[in-house]
């Protein structure tokens, strides 16, 4: 850009000139945008066009009542529905004062056929005025007669505002300076003289303006730093160069304000200035010190708590942060857990769990899906092992992506689970809930139902399954014929897929049915039984009808829309299929059947423009929108913008393009005055030290203006370079621009938004937004006008302390453990866990409360007296077991550990809390119950049943298979009653040390009662668990084979499988391999 500056006369009358050329601009029009994507055959096609057309289309009758609008009328005019529309008439839409107009309009369309680019006031449905551009035409049926009228809207309210926008720029470049949030100063670097100030530094100062103009620039500071600021004032001067610098400044009361200076050296009438933008960062600094209370709260939190806390970054694992309680958790110091090599900090995990631990946190680390809870087995200094609980989630650590894991020492709760006894009551079977009808009924032309599930006999309108015991099925066909035809079928194939027919319920209603059925064949080679599904599908088969009628509706459209409609074969030169009259009159030819000797490559102006078109439909499958030059049969040019799909035979080739074509020309010439005018105004912004910008509204954004200082900003080599950048692509998150987009359409403006932005050599840095937003006489947003100031350097002693701050409230806020800060036992603080615990919704229903609401009255005394301990300086840190009680009263056993800080300047304690009440229960329970059978030492039926339990949990949670053996010692009584129940008895033990030498170490074996056992087999899909049993088989006949008891030893067993694909109970599956059992006895007994 040239360097010459205008005056002020010369830049009003280009203004003046400029304003004059938007005035005398002809209003111009948008063709008609109809549907962006073809569907798969022609009928389908001229109903999409409806349907997607981008532009509102309306069709009435010759009256002028609504009969068919697209989704594009409903939104512009702001409808829900159609139905709101359909049968009121078209001047509805328009305001009153054009009634009369139209009217006239319409009488010229129903005798001239056609008019275009008429322009009314129209309303939307609450009532709001908009300005709209409309084409309308004839519809005509095969003869030729009027049968309806079609009308394509456009909304042209931007238009309108073209000649207001023009001196809204102007104005709005005038009141940058006076109106910007923060103080601008100018001074003269000679005199060091304030020169020019805006109201923001009146504010900022509590002065007059007349206070400042005219005064040293030092008196703005302290006296005490006036001479450091003046020194810095001349080397700025010196360095001729723009400057970033904190200061402190004063007001006129006395009152000293940190702010954020930003200066440089520019020219103003030709003279130069120092200008100074200075950013008011009181607020910031308070910020900054609450940022830091919180760090150091939140660290000693952490740094106290009971749960162990890792934070791992990298692949392979490297340990940035570790807490004392873990390594008290693995026999370690602090620093020997930090200094750890990798291969020793895999170490720390069992080698059957290191897999699992380690793949876990890759998959966290990368924000893949992956189990955030979960237990496992460490490895402690001392070589011992020890259970843990884990939390895992994934993190931003020192701006890395890092997993924080939270460790509880679960070992003894682990222990008391594997011995914990218990009986359990039994659960039913539950009926299979299954939305389809499933059946069972007699062969034979009648049919009897044999049997049925709940939702057929709610399909058929029962009560109940007994009902419909006496029910011939033939009398549930609607049609004697359709089941006789269904039987004959069925005999003769054998099965039937999805056979359609209208069936009655109990009430005589009718429904379509679709029947799956296959026939059961007895010996005699007759159908026995016929077993099927029913569907009830009568709502797909109104819609097919639906459909049906809609496609006769749609097919008149071809001949009447003022789009261009085409198909034509996939080849580059391309051969023209059929077309619709509205194509062959815009490339001038006298009816479709005459373009059908066109090559489509000779209608195009480039040829390299049909290349490409080619090349994109055969990649992506579709175009939309793609504008291109065109020439007519009488050689004159055009613009049109096609839109087209490409049509694949079954093998998946190409074989036709499907499309749209619209003449586009005028609002192409539009598009070009209008970008010749915007480059006039783009010298107004060029001195600005600040980012100034327009850009659209929506969430993506394009630049619309920019000036030099933004480009520079960006690093790019100037505002036009800008205009193909994306807004959002400018940020480094996508949220932080959703953000701002959504406050500015809530509330009109946005001050002081900080965001951090990326520049074009991806170099980040920290912006100032304020923006505001600019609306249409419609009230809807069209532009955001706003300033971008660069605030990096202040920003980065304050990420800093967040990043710190946010480590470790992270970490409280995902703990395990309730956390809490009391100042003369009134709770100041607790986190999520804690509130929880007590049964509570939120902190704030704890902040403020007497520690005593949570703790039992048996408890308070000792309670109290540990906390004076703390409180004295006697015990720095105390641990220690107390009942607390929760929001309902609800008794719950607590284990805490506390120490004295200081917060907020007073005495305070802080520690943390873990519910170990179920832990207490399990102890409890310990000293109950028995874990072995008396006779056999297996364990025992209460154990198995809780056993089994926790295992198939398990299987759950790791989508694991898992298997069962249900035996059963056949011939017990005979052995008690001929031999006595002591040799019973021997053959019960006999059978269990078979089954204990036959099983893996993970393998569970218990004695459910008298000569029935259980086996319990984890990880052991069914293929592997028949190999089980043929080892137990091999004990038992080579034992036989001694003859060393009177009697020989005979098993029956049932098995039962787990699988994560279809839920079962611990009753299903033993209810399961009991009937197995009893299937394989009575096989035993008929051989």
């Amino acid at each position: 850009m040239k360097n010459n500056k205008k005056t002020k006369e010369q830049l009003i009358k280009e203004i003046g000139e400029l304003r004059q050329q938007i005035n005398n601009l002809k209003k111009l029009t948008n063709s008609d945008q109809q549907a962006k994507k073809m569907l798969l055959n022609p009928n389908e096609l001229y109903k999409a066009l409806l349907l997607t057309s981008p532009d509102a289309v309306t069709i009435t009758d010759l009256e002028g009542r609504i009969i068919e609008v697209s989704q594009q009328t409903l939104n512009m005019h702001g409808y829900e529905n159609p139905e709101e529309l359909l049968g009121t008439t078209a001047l509805d839409l328009i305001a009153p004062e054009d009634h009369e107009r139209a009217l006239e309009n319409m009488k010229k369309t129903l005798t001239g056929g056609a008019i275009r680019n008429v322009e009314y006031t129209l309303l939307k449905k609450d009532g709001t005025p908009f300005y709209g551009e409309l084409d309308a035409s004839l519809i005509r049926d095969a003869q030729g007669n009027p049968k309806a009228l079609i009308a394509t809207t456009r909304d042209i309210t931007g238009q309108k505002l073209a000649q207001e926008e023009l001196q809204r720029k102007v104005d709005e470049f005038s009141l940058t300076f006076e109106n910007a949030k923060d103080a601008i100063i100018w001074a003269d670097p000679e005199t060091c003289l304030v020169t020019n100030c805006n109201k923001a530094t009146e504010w900022l100062l509590e002065k007059k303006k007349e206070e400042i103009i005219g005064h040293h620039q030092k008196e703005l500071h302290p006296p005490e730093k006036a001479e450091y600021y003046m020194s810095k004032f001349k080397m700025h001067i010196e360095q001729k160069g723009a400057v970033d610098d904190e200061a402190e400044i004063i007001t006129k009361f006395g009152r000293t304000k940190p702010v954020f200076i930003s200066a440089s050296i520019t020219t103003v009438g030709g003279k130069p200035i120092i200008q100074g933008i200075f950013h008011d960062i009181s607020e910031q600094k308070l910020i900054e010190k609450s940022l830091r209370e919180s760090e150091d709260k939140f660290r000693t939190l952490v740094e106290q708590s009971l749960q162990g806390i890792i934070i791992g970054q990298g692949s392979p694992i490297t340990t940035v942060f570790v807490n004392t309680a873990i390594a008290d958790i693995l026999g370690y110091t602090v620093d020997e857990l930090m200094n750890l090599s990798t291969a020793e900090t895999q170490a720390l995990i069992h080698p059957d769990d290191r897999k699992l631990f380690f793949d876990r946190y890759t998959e966290k680390l990368e924000g893949k899906p992956s189990p955030s809870h979960y237990e496992l087995r460490a490895i402690r200094k001392d070589g011992s092992i020890c259970w843990v609980e884990i939390f895992s989630t994934r993190i931003v650590y020192s701006g890395e992506p890092a997993v924080q894991a939270a460790f509880i020492d679960i070992t003894e709760r682990r222990k008391a689970e594997d011995a914990l006894l218990s009986s359990e009551e039994q659960y039913r079977t539950l009926q299979s809930n299954i939305p389809v009808g499933i059946f069972r009924i007699t062969g034979g032309a009648d049919g009897r139902i044999v049997s049925s599930n709940p939702a057929l006999v709610k399909m058929l309108g029962y009560e109940i399954q007994e009902e419909m015991a006496e029910i011939r099925v033939t009398d549930l066909y609607m049609n004697q014929e359709d089941r006789k035809k269904f039987v004959e079928l069925l005999s003769t194939i054998g099965e039937i897929s999805n056979y359609e027919v209208q069936l009655k319920r109990k009430d005589s209603s009718v429904f379509w049915g679709s029947l799956s059925v296959k026939a059961i064949i007895d010996k005699t080679g007759n159908v026995a039984y016929m077993d099927g599904i029913l569907e009830d599908i009568t709502e797909r088969k109104e819609a097919e009808r639906a459909l049906q009628r809609s496609e006769v509706q749609y097919r008149t459209l071809q001949a009447n829309i003022p789009v261009g409609l085409f198909r034509t074969t996939a080849d580059t030169s391309g051969h023209i299929v059929s077309t619709n009259p509205a194509l062959a009159e815009m490339f001038g030819y006298k009816d479709p059947e005459e373009m059908t000797t066109i090559r489509v490559a000779d209608l195009y102006i480039n040829q390299d423009d049909r290349n490409t078109f080619i090349e994109i439909l055969k990649s992506k499958g579709e175009v939309s929108n793609y504008e291109v030059q065109f020439k007519r049969k009488d050689n004159s040019v055009f613009w049109g913008s096609l839109s087209a799909r490409a049509i694949r035979d079954a093998s998946g080739k190409i074989v036709y393009l499907d499309g749209i074509l619209e003449n586009i020309t005028e609002r192409k010439e539009a598009e070009r005055a209008l970008q010749r005018s915007e480059v006039q105004y783009r010298t107004l912004q060029a001195n600005i030290p600040v980012g100034l910008f327009r850009t659209t509204a929506d969430t993506s954004g394009h630049i619309v203006s920019t000036n030099p200082a933004l480009a520079e900003m960006f690093g790019y080599k100037d505002p036009e370079e800008m205009t193909t950048i994306r807004v959002a692509d400018l940020y480094i998150n996508q949220d932080d621009r959703n953000t701002f987009i959504e406050i500015l359409k809530s509330k009109g403006e946005v001050s002081n938004y900080e965001v951090q932005f990326k520049r074009k050599d991806n170099s980040v840095f920290w912006g100032s937004l304020s923006a505001r937003a600019i609306r249409d006489a419609s009230g809807k947003i069209v532009y955001l006008d706003g300033i971008l100031e660069n605030i990096s350097a202040r920003k980065q002693a304050q990420i800093a302390l967040e990043e710190s701050e946010e480590k470790y409230r992270g970490v409280v806020d995902n703990s395990l453990v309730g956390f809490y800060i009391t100042q003369q036992h009134i709770i100041k603080f607790c986190n999520q866990k804690f509130v929880e615990m007590f049964g509570y919704d939120s902190s704030e229903q704890l902040i403020g409360k007497h520690a005593k609401n949570l703790i039992a009255p048996e408890s308070w005394e000792l309670v109290n007296k540990m906390v004076m301990l703390r409180e004295s300086g006697e015990e720095e840190t105390l641990q220690y077991v107390f009942k607390g009680r929760k929001k309902d009263g609800t008794i719950i056993d607590i284990e805490t550990s506390g120490s004295r800080i200081f917060y907020e300047g007073k005495l305070a304690i802080q520690g943390n809390m873990l519910d170990i009440t179920e832990r207490k229960r399990v102890e409890s329970k310990l000293k109950i119950l028995a874990s072995r059978d008396a006779l056999t030492g297996v364990l025992n039926r209460g154990v198995a049943l809780l056993l089994f339990a926790k295992q198939l949990q398990t299987a759950k949670r790791e989508n694991t298979r898992l298997s069962i053996c249900y035996l059963d010692l056949d011939g017990l009584k005979d052995i008690n009653d001929t031999y006595g129940h002591q040799e019973g008895d021997e053959a019960l033990k006999l059978v269990s040390r078979f089954l204990i030498q036959s099983l893996r170490e993970a393998d569970v074996v218990c004695r459910l009662g008298g000569d029935e056992f259980l086996l319990i087999l984890p990880h052991c899909p069914l293929n592997n668990a028949y190999h089980v049993w043929e080892r137990i088989s091999r004990s038992v006949v080579t034992f036989n084979a001694q003859n060393i008891k009177p009697y020989i030893i005979s098993l029956s067993r049932g098995f039962a499988e787990y699988n994560p694909d279809i839920p079962s109970t611990v009753d299903q599956l033993i209810a399961n391999a009991d009937m197995e059992m009893y299937k394989h006895k009575h096989s035993k007994s008929e051989e």
